[in-house]
């Protein structure tokens, strides 16, 4: 199968409703025969719920995270089980490696060789959350020397050495046959494994790809695999992506992806002449956490409508 446009549903317009209308008739009919992949499982819950009052009986269509899809795929590609490494497993295991490095590298020894494993706990966590993220973005891990101007002592010793702690650190996983969630999407994104049927979309048997934005390397990966055999990705954006316009700022990071795939876009539903018109007006809040964010956005939209500039803005 050729890959398809990307469909733009317009964000003036409620998504969730448009995409459901749009599953019905991918699955001609059927919801149960599509799969739809999501970044999260709130699109699920709210979806249910537009089933349910409309009294929909029948096979709802099957809905997956992007992380169980990574999950399931990952288990077919070894053929025993694989234990998923929590975090206190992976910092006793880079323990491990740092301390044999240590045996040939001074910068370590001097101040990891001793360190019991209390003072090395702060230190393993965001060893193995950069090692994480790197897996997570396909960054391949290599020595950084001469950081010690930059970073703290014991910081600047595991730099100097993260090419050769990333390796040692990935042959011991595959030795204990354990994995992360940063191994598996790595993993599963390379192009020399076979997509699996269960995810190859076929005419009978939809793939959706729904709600995502912000990409890591491994995530894109494997989504461009899925787009290439056939998959359909929905976004919910500012139309002008399908229009040849400049889209909206806030829309940057979609139309940056179009163009690197070098895909094209046309819209899904037409918004009408008022949703089109309709241009509403954004405010900046300074906020510590989520709390003060919601604070402020709670005091914006109780002001009276007056002092907002009519009923039709939207205070965020």
């Amino acid at each position: 199968m050729s890959a398809l446009p990307f469909l733009i549903f317009p964000w003036q317009r409620p998504f969730l409703p448009d995409l459901k209308q749009y599953l019905a008739a991918a699955g001609t009919g059927r919801p149960g025969a599509t799969l739809l992949i999501v970044p999260h499982n709130r699109p699920w819950r709210y979806l249910t719920k537009l089933y349910a009052e409309e009294g929909f009986q029948g096979l709802l269509l099957r809905v997956m995270t992007l992380a169980d899809v990574i999950s399931a795929w990952r288990s077919q590609t070894s053929a025993v089980p694989l234990h998923t490494a929590n975090v206190l497993d992976r910092v006793s295991l880079l323990r491990d490696c740092v301390t044999a490095l240590a045996q040939q590298d001074e910068a370590l020894a001097t101040r990891f060789d001793s360190m019991k494993m209390e003072h090395f706990l702060p230190w393993g966590m965001r060893l193995s959350n950069l090692l994480e993220e790197m897996l997570g973005q396909r960054v391949a891990a290599v020595d950084l020397a001469h950081v010690e101007q930059e970073v703290s002592g014991p910081a600047a010793a595991l730099l100097g050495a993260l090419g050769r702690i990333g390796k040692a650190y990935a042959a011991a996983l595959e030795a204990r046959r354990w994995t992360t969630p940063g191994l598996d999407a790595f993993t599963v994104s390379e192009d020399v494994l076979a997509l699996p049927r269960f995810f190859t979309p076929a005419d009978d048997r939809p793939v959706v790809m729904a709600g995502f934005s912000l990409l890591t390397g491994s995530e894109e990966a494997l989504l461009h695999r899925l787009w290439q055999a056939g998959g359909q990705i929905c976004l919910h954006a500012d139309p002008a992506l399908a229009l040849s316009a400049a889209p909206h700022w806030a829309c940057d990071a979609q139309a940056a992806w179009l163009r690197r795939w070098k895909a094209t876009a046309r819209l899904a539903v037409e918004p009408t002449d008022a949703e089109a018109a309709h241009k509403p007006r954004i405010s900046f809040f300074a906020g510590y956490d989520c709390h003060s964010q919601l604070k402020a956005l709670h005091e914006e939209l109780a002001a009276p409508s007056d002092s907002k500039g009519g009923s039709n803005d939207l205070g965020a």
